[in-house]
């Protein structure tokens, strides 16, 4: 397979992981009725570590000390995230938590400049500015001020992005299936020593609840989790974040349909706002102009 044919594979593996991951919005906010963030998480990544081991047992037998050391990394990374993700979801809608993600692309510019010493450009700056603006229209009340679950979800924004730049740096070193592997397990155990710290074990689970876990567990997290893993080391990072800020259009999308959440003019605005900046972020404006002079 040619080298085109690889990143048209890779691109078309991270619509599907960001389709899913909207739907995970769906997902989560049925979860939250019936369980608190920390038992949600634990389910999620034991369960997601123990598909994972069963299904590539044979490539985990081969993983060295670094794998492991990154994995965890990964795991503490997304534990923290994600916790900081359902306790702003249970706070703020599906939807509007869908397009406060978006806001990720304000931040990866900025990391990549203090990791990886990247240039910021002109247009990652008014990128910025519409994706404020967006939020501002999207959380902002008559009081001006912002609530705690999309404060929350803006945190979250900035934690994914860290996660992306740390993604993309690991998956070219390292076995993707076995960096899932340790990252799914460690992010696990650390949610369920906060289970039981905080909440305890739950003792029920309804049919919806155990539904939501279960499309949670396989499909958000072993199978999305693991197409970024193994997509990113064949497409390059700007193609990644585009694609995956799909997501966040999926997530309004389903969030519309099967919640019916309230829409207003002024959402609609600042999730439109929000879409054009993260695309505008990833376009490769010197690139076009070079087109159209050649055209």
């Amino acid at each position: 397979m040619s080298q085109k044919q690889q990143s048209l594979l890779a691109n078309c593996g991270l619509l599907l992981a960001a389709a899913i991951w909207g739907g995970g919005f769906l997902a989560g906010k049925y979860a939250l009725e019936e369980y608190a963030p920390f038992a949600i998480l634990a389910f999620r990544f034991l369960g997601a570590a123990v598909l994972v081991g069963i299904l590539f047992f044979r490539t985990l037998r081969h993983s060295n000390l670094s794998v492991m050391q990154k994995g965890v990394l990964l795991g503490v990374l997304q534990f923290i995230g994600l916790s900081v993700q359902l306790v702003g979801l249970h706070h703020t809608t599906a939807g509007k938590q869908a397009f406060l993600l978006a806001s990720y692309v304000m931040f990866v510019p900025f990391l990549a400049r203090f990791f990886l010493k990247k240039r910021i450009q002109p247009k990652d700056i008014f990128a910025a500015l519409l994706i404020l603006i967006g939020v501002g229209c999207i959380s902002l009340n008559e009081a001006l001020t912002i609530g705690l679950g999309d404060a929350l979800s803006i945190g979250y924004a900035f934690l994914f992005a860290l996660q992306i730049i740390v993604v993309g740096a690991f998956s070219r070193k390292e076995n993707p299936i076995q960096l899932s592997f340790f990252q799914f397990l460690s992010a696990g155990i650390l949610a369920s020593i906060f289970t039981y710290i905080t909440d305890g074990v739950p003792t029920s689970c309804s049919p919806l609840t155990l539904y939501s876990l279960l499309y949670l567990t396989v499909l958000n997290t072993v199978v999305a989790f693991t197409i970024q893993n193994v997509a990113q080391r064949y497409t390059s990072e700007t193609a990644a974040s585009i694609l995956i800020s799909m997501e966040s259009l999926f997530g309004f999308l389903f969030s519309a349909l099967f919640l019916q959440e309230t829409i207003t003019p002024k959402i609609i605005l600042g999730c439109a706002l929000i879409f054009g900046a993260a695309l505008l972020s990833k376009l490769d404006v010197a690139r076009l102009i070079d087109r159209q002079k050649t055209s």
